[in-house]
């Protein structure tokens, strides 16, 4: 679940993620190599869900890494579509059913990877990282240009509600169209890790401005929503978000 950081990711910016009590899980047994990996499932509501682990296979191969042919069944508790990353955690847990345990990093970079090639939607690295480097009681401060991740405390009487509206997807979606935008702007004004409002005001279209606008002040959105939890101030740490939704 992100906490706060939207739209920040692809560009290299900051994110404040937490992992959840919701799982998805692999129970599995190898199988020899004359038989092929076969995965099944109860949850009827992705049809295609197999494209995930057969991408992360896919991925596998191509870096050299061999895969691990196996028998398995597939079980969540994660709903589907609701903006919990459902995707992100069967990759995660398909990268591990296949036979490797990988630094988190790179285990996240592989999986983004798969994400790319299973929807053709240009994702962020903040949903891989932050479920291959979560730490239980922590939100996860992701650095999305260095990778770099720190782990932030949640005060134990936090509690976050998550509610589902509507089923959500990135196909399809304006989200490619967003991150279209993004690297248009980049391509006039430099990195919008680096950029100042005074770059931003320079780009002169509406649109484009708003987006990098949006960027630019949600990055110190999360320094600001970290600082704020770390030191018990809910009301400043509301605020922040209030104001980051508002933006986008």
């Amino acid at each position: 679940m992100n906490l706060i950081g939207d739209h920040t990711d692809y560009t290299g910016g900051l994110v404040l993620p937490m992992a959840i009590d919701r799982f998805t899980v692999i129970e599995f047994e190898p199988v020899g190599r004359a038989t092929p990996t076969e995965l099944t499932s109860d949850d009827t509501s992705d049809p295609d869900w197999r494209r995930y682990p057969d991408a992360v296979s896919e991925e596998m191969w191509e870096i050299g890494l061999p895969v691990r042919n196996i028998r398995g069944h597939v079980t969540t508790t994660i709903p589907v579509g609701a903006g919990l990353s459902s995707s992100a955690a069967l990759e995660i847990a398909s990268a591990l059913a296949f036979g490797h345990d990988i630094p988190p990093v790179q285990l996240a970079q592989l999986t983004r990877r798969a994400e790319h090639r299973a929807t053709g939607v240009p994702t962020g690295i903040m949903d891989q990282l932050c479920i291959a480097s979560a730490r239980e009681g922590h939100a996860t401060l992701i650095d999305c240009r260095s990778l770099g991740v720190t782990h932030v405390p949640v005060p134990a009487d936090v509690k976050f509600v998550v509610r589902f509206i509507a089923h959500r997807t990135l196909q399809g979606s304006e989200y490619a169209d967003r991150v279209a935008q993004c690297k248009k702007i980049e391509r006039r004004i430099g990195p919008l890790r680096d950029a100042t409002l005074r770059d931003v005001e320079s780009l002169r279209d509406d649109t484009l401005m708003r987006r990098a606008r949006h960027v630019v002040t949600e990055n110190a959105r999360v320094v600001d929503f970290a600082a704020a939890l770390v030191a018990g101030d809910f009301a400043t740490a509301g605020a922040v978000m209030t104001d980051g939704h508002r933006s986008l």
